[in-house]
């Protein structure tokens, strides 16, 4: 888990515009990311644990970042 989230770290260190879209509401963004990590991982990683650790970091950021999260209305 920890080489994971070192490509997860990666992958949105390389993605600035993915991740102002995920802050600005685009959660979606998010499956992009795993397809990065996929590439890079040659297929090994768990989607679903990489997904996890990605939404973590990201929201890890959102706090240092001190980003209010924006509600969707539906």
């Amino acid at each position: 888990e920890d080489e994971l989230l070192k490509y997860v770290r990666e992958v949105i260190g390389e993605n600035k515009k993915q991740v102002e879209e995920y802050f600005e509401g685009k959660e979606y963004v998010a499956n992009y990311f795993i397809g990065k990590i996929m590439i890079k991982t040659n297929k090994q990683a768990n989607p679903k644990v990489a997904l996890s650790l990605i939404k973590q970091e990201l929201e890890r950021m959102r706090k240092w970042m001190n980003i209010e999260p924006i509600m969707r209305v539906k």
